[in-house]
C-alpha cells in the first residue's frame, strides 16, 4: 500500500497544518502531516537547516509513478489535473497577506517538493531571480503537470538522490547529480528506455526561461 508523509517547515502554524490536511483530504490523499521541518545546511544532517521560506515536502513510500497512479489514476484522461489542483491548494494554504509579520517573508517564496523512496526530488516550485532582482514565485505551466503521465517510464532506481526536472525542449524527464564539483546531467530517452548523458551542460533545456545552469546548480547545492 502506497503511504504518504507530508512535512511542513518550522514556520507552519497549526492552521497551516490543518489547511494542508484539508487539501490532501479533498484530493483523497491519505497522508500523515507534520510540521517543524528544517532544510539541511551544507555539511549537516537532514532537518537542521534554516531558511526564510516555506516548504511542503511530500514523501512517497515507493516511486513517483506508484504515488501518481494510486491517488490520481492511470496516465491519460487528464489525471494530471488532480495533482495540479492539489499542488495549487497546498500552495494557497501557505500564502501570507502582504505585510504579514508571520514568516516566511516574502510570503510568496516557497516550494512543494516530491521525494521518492530512492531520495530523488521533483520540485514543483523553483526559486529564481525575478526581473527586479529578487526572489520571485515560479509556477510551472500545465506542461509540467502533463509530464506526470510519463512519470512511471524512467528507471528511478538508477539515480538515487538526484534532482529531477522536466526538460521542455526534449519533452523528457531530466535529472542532475547533486554534490560539489558534479556536472553530470541525464535525461530519459523514451525510445531507448534508459538515461542518456547530456553531451554538455543543458544550459537552456529545463525551463522555458531558465536561469543560467551553473547558478541553478549552485542554488540546489546550497539547499541540499
Amino acid at each position: 500500500m502506497e503511504s504518504v508523509r507530508v512535512l511542513l517547515d518550522h514556520y507552519a502554524e497549526p492552521a497551516d497544518l490543518d489547511a494542508a490536511r484539508q487539501a490532501l483530504a479533498e484530493a483523497d490523499v491519505d497522508a500523515e502531516v507534520e510540521g517543524g521541518y528544517r532544510k539541511p545546511t551544507p555539511g549537516e544532517d537532514e532537518g537542521v537547516g534554516d531558511e526564510p521560506e516555506w516548504i511542503i515536502l511530500i514523501l512517497v513510500s515507493s516511486t513517483f509513478g506508484a504515488f501518481f497512479v494510486r491517488f490520481f489514476g492511470e496516465a491519460g484522461a487528464d489525471s494530471w489535473k488532480g495533482l495540479k489542483k492539489l499542488a495549487e491548494h497546498l500552495r494557497d494554504s501557505r500564502r501570507r497577506p502582504t505585510g504579514s509579520s508571520i514568516p516566511p517573508s516574502p510570503p510568496h517564496v516557497g516550494a512543494i517538493e516530491f521525494r521518492d523512496q530512492y531520495g530523488n526530488v521533483i520540485k514543483e516550485g523553483l526559486r529564481h531571480e525575478g526581473s527586479a532582482g529578487h526572489d520571485a514565485e515560479y509556477i510551472p505551466p500545465d506542461e509540467f503537470w502533463r509530464a506526470w503521465d510519463h512519470i512511471s517510464e524512467p528507471d528511478w532506481s538508477a539515480l538515487g538522490g538526484w534532482f529531477v526536472i522536466w526538460d521542455y525542449q526534449r519533452n523528457a524527464w531530466a535529472a542532475f547529480e547533486p554534490g560539489v564539483g558534479s556536472s553530470r546531467a541525464v535525461y530519459w530517452d523514451r525510445s531507448a528506455e534508459r538515461w542518456i548523458d547530456y553531451e554538455m551542460h543543458p544550459v537552456a533545456s529545463f525551463e522555458p526561461e531558465p536561469p543560467r545552469w551553473e547558478r541553478f546548480k549552485r542554488r540546489f547545492q546550497r539547499r541540499y
